[in-house]
Order: structure tokens, then sequence, then C-alpha cells
């Protein structure tokens, strides 16, 4: 896929320079929660990353119910701008508490989708630093001439052949024998 950002929208001050600095020439629209997506300029890829802190095993589990879920706000504005595709990652735990509602969403939009786990799309192996490697959300609207209920029944549906479970290690025995060392 060759292409380049039109816009980016990141309200960390952190994050801003950074995506300033990798594309000087995509204005930041700040805020996503607060944008007139009618005012936007259409693109045919959206990509992004939502806060993880309400999912994520390593925090409250929260769920929608955090003041950081921003899904509805993206679902808002995919509504409104109707890319071809849209990719978006998150934590594993996502798939167990809230990850229905973007399902949900995303089929009433009438976007087909596909989950991954990163491991699938390139990612070899798990860092040492990373707790979990997040899946990945892939996601496209139906091509012309495909029914709305057919994009409907195909929608999201995370498979063990998209998404294996994740293999815990053995570790090895430990010798239990006074002294032994």
């Amino acid at each position: 896929m060759d292409g380049k950002p039109v816009w980016v929208a990141d309200n960390d001050p952190g994050a801003s320079r950074i995506l300033a600095h990798r594309f000087p020439g995509a204005p930041n629209l700040g805020d996503l929660t607060a944008v007139d997506w009618q005012r936007v300029e259409p693109v045919d890829v959206v990509c992004g990353g939502y806060p993880c802190q309400p999912f994520s095993s390593a925090g409250l589990r929260k769920g929608t119910a955090d003041d950081r879920h921003i899904w509805p706000h993206i679902a808002r504005a995919l509504g409104v701008l109707r890319p071809r595709y849209a990719v978006f990652e998150n934590v594993a735990g996502h798939l167990s508490l809230g990850f229905d509602t973007v399902l949900a969403d995303l089929a009433a939009l009438g976007v087909e989708c596909a989950v991954a786990h990163s491991s699938r799309i390139g990612r070899r192996r798990r860092p040492p630093a990373q707790p979990a490697l997040p899946p990945r959300l892939a996601c496209r609207r139906p091509g012309p001439g495909t029914p709305r209920a057919a994009a409907t029944r195909t929608a999201c549906r995370p498979s063990p052949h998209c998404c294996p479970p994740r293999r815990r290690r053995r570790r090895p025995a430990r010798d239990t024998r006074r002294g032994a060392g």
C-alpha cells in the first residue's frame, strides 16, 4: 500500500510532537472526541489505536464505563468518513471486555472486519518487555454489489484460526532438595 497521512488526530502533547515530526504535512485535528467529522477530508484508510487502559488486564478493566473509552467517537467518525479500510489495534483483553460493542457498531455501519493476532501479521515473537501482543482489527466496507445483510452476517467474528489462544511456557522443574543449587 502506498499512501501518506492526510491528517492525524491526537491530543497528547508528546504524541503530537512525534506525529508533527514524522508527518509534517498532515495537520493534527487534536481531540477526536471534539472533531466535526463533516468538515474533515474523507480518506480511503483510517488507522489508529485507542486507549487500552479500559480493557487491559494490567488495569482496572472498567471497559465502556472508563472515561478513556473513546470507541463511540471513533465509530461516529467512521460513520461520517466511510473509509474503504479501517485498521485498529488494542490489547488482547479487549476481546473479552467491550469488544462486542465494537462489533455491533461496525455491523451497524455495514463494515466487514477480521481480527488478527499481531503474530499473524508480521510480528514474529513477543518482546520481553511487553506483557501481551495486541490484536489488530482490520475492517473493510463491503464492495459494490455486496448485500448489506451479507456484510452484517460475516462481520467480525474472532476465530481460533486468526486469534489462537496464547500458549503458556513450561517452567523447568526446580530442585527442592536442601542445599541443591
